[in-house]
């Protein structure tokens, strides 16, 4: 059993490679691009937009990863059901408990990793990004700017304007700078601000405020779903032999946005106090547990019909 274990878990694990690489690289792609034009106007100086970008990517894994590792068991057992290997593997008598326990296995350990990236790193990295993206932004180049264009900055939402530009001097006239506060001479030093996805988890736990548990529900969340959409793959995946093995991949994005939409809205309900902080968000990945639970019972209980039948006409 050990052997048929393992080639389950490298079956997974193959495109689990692919779509990582695939994924991240659109998502660098995506944040570069946004951060490439605010250095392009002047916002943010080019040294450190290769640190935001990882920091950007570091968050990111909380949720690229759940996702990698769901479409890689709909597409991997997707494909053992395509060739008949899923029949012949149940007619030598391994069971769908048993590849159920392959795939818990393998979510356990992204549960872990998501664990620590939501519940520590993603509070450092926050922090680290704020910061410098906040100091980058008090400090933007006007060398970069044209006259006659309006600028928006992120630090305290300020709009600045210029009629004209001087280049060579570096300076501007007819300028016009919307804000609420800030110094006009010498260098800026933007004010601490608190954010929630920057505090430590530690503080959030003992935080009454609704913005507060939201997050912190959230990072508890996370490893959890990792753990609901793996399993939910398995019985996503089964198909029909002539079906193909990608059969399911546009029903398995549906359940996918349909889910992390809910959480998402979910926990902008919480935030803003139209719903309460219990059971606060935790009726999403509650609701996604019974769906869960009630197709996999049911593709057990197909699994033990067909078996009758087999035997039956024996």
């Amino acid at each position: 059993m050990r052997i048929i274990d393992r080639y389950l878990m490298q079956e997974i694990v193959k495109p689990l490679m692919v779509i990582s690489a695939l994924l991240l690289s659109i998502f660098v792609s995506y944040i570069a691009a946004e951060f490439l034009a605010d250095a392009a106007s002047g916002l943010l100086p080019g040294r450190i937009i290769a640190y935001l970008i990882a920091l950007k990517l570091i968050v990111s894994l909380e949720f690229l990863l759940p996702t990698t590792l769901f479409f890689s068991v709909v597409i991997a057992l997707g494909r053992l059901y395509a060739d008949t290997e899923m029949t012949a593997l149940f007619a030598c008598g391994v069971s769908l408990n048993r590849i159920i326990k392959v795939v818990f296995s393998l979510s356990l350990v992204v549960a872990v990793l998501v664990a620590g990236l939501s519940l520590y790193v993603r509070p450092w990295a926050f922090t680290d990004f704020y910061r410098l993206r906040d100091l980058a932004m008090a400090q933007f180049d006007l060398s970069k700017m044209e006259g006659g264009s309006f600028y928006q900055i992120p630090l305290e939402n300020r709009i600045f304007f210029a009629e004209e530009v001087d280049h060579d001097q570096n300076r501007a006239r007819g300028v016009f700078l919307q804000a609420k506060r800030g110094s006009l001479e010498g260098k800026e030093t933007p004010p601490v601000k608190y954010r929630v996805r920057a505090a430590t988890t530690a503080r959030l736990s003992l935080s009454g405020s609704p913005p507060d548990v939201a997050e912190w529900q959230w990072r508890l969340a996370s490893p959890f779903s990792a753990v609901l959409l793996a399993l939910l793959a398995v019985p996503l995946s089964r198909t029909a032999p002539r079906q193909g093995k990608y059969a399911k991949i546009v029903f398995g994005v549906i359940i996918y946005a349909l889910y992390y939409n809910l959480s998402a809205t979910a926990k902008s309900w919480v935030e803003t106090g139209v719903a309460p902080t219990v059971p606060g968000i935790w009726w999403v990945p509650g609701l996604l547990t019974l769906v869960v639970i009630g197709l996999l019972r049911q593709q057990i209980r197909d699994l033990f019909r067909n078996s009758a039948r087999r035997g039956h006409a024996v």
